[in-house]
């Protein structure tokens, strides 16, 4: 363990913040406002199931998550419903899905758990696979979180658990790996993306489905312990 743990790096998705309905359920409320068609969710949602199993990480130049691979996305998904003409209200509406701090909600032990660990004195930043816009939904979602840079997939063109990304945040902070930690819900991304860029790691595991894993804790309230134990 580290002789002086500086950084606690955080994931997003599912570790800060969740989404407050299935994504399926929101693109068909916006779709029917717009084109008032009477468009169904499961027809909705198995478009884009069958998108997803198709799309790359890169697409004419655009990495996942950013604009230009949305913009696809999007356009692939209305062709694949046989949405009608015209589409640029639309898909604006479907854009401004991930820009509205009312689709997400923060998890209740998150700004307890923010707050005790900058009182141990330790900096915090968030490293996650995200779209252009995650900083300014962080500073509406979470505008006393104190974080000192945010990390998205989009912006950097690397994606978890490629050690890269955990690199770049690295580099941005001023921070050796081994003095830092990376927290979040996915053992593939967070945990073994983290270990291979040579940080320690701490899964968090809120369903209880990992029980077999050292690092491990179900809430985020467990975190500031974990941490002071750690040093």
């Amino acid at each position: 363990m580290p002789e002086s743990l500086i950084t606690v790096f955080f994931d997003v998705g599912d570790t800060l913040i969740r989404i407050r309905a299935p994504l399926y359920s929101l693109y068909t409320r916006v779709i029917n406002r717009h084109k008032n068609n009477g468009f169904h969710e499961d027809e909705v949602r198995a478009a884009m199931r069958g998108i997803a199993d198709r799309f790359p990480l890169m697409l004419d130049g655009h990495f996942r998550y950013s604009d230009g691979w949305f913009e696809q996305y999007i356009f692939v998904l209305l062709e694949k419903i046989e949405c009608p003409h015209p589409w640029d209200g639309l898909r604006q509406g479907l854009f401004d899905l991930f820009d509205d701090p009312e689709t997400f909600e923060v998890f209740s032990d998150v700004t307890p758990c923010l707050k005790a660990i900058h009182n141990l004195g330790l900096r915090t930043a968030v490293i996650s696979n995200w779209g252009y816009r995650l900083s300014r939904l962080l500073e509406r979602l979470l505008p006393e979180s104190g974080f000192q840079t945010v990390i998205s997939s989009a912006e950097v063109e690397r994606e978890k658990p490629d050690p890269g990304i955990f690199h770049l945040a690295l580099s941005r902070m001023g921070n050796e790996p081994d003095r830092c930690i990376h927290v979040g819900d996915s053992l593939e991304n967070d945990v073994e993306g983290a270990v291979s860029a040579g940080l320690y790691s701490v899964l968090l595991d809120r369903p209880g489905a990992h029980l077999d894993v050292v690092n491990r804790i179900s809430s985020l309230e467990d975190l500031p312990s974990y941490l002071e134990k750690m040093r």
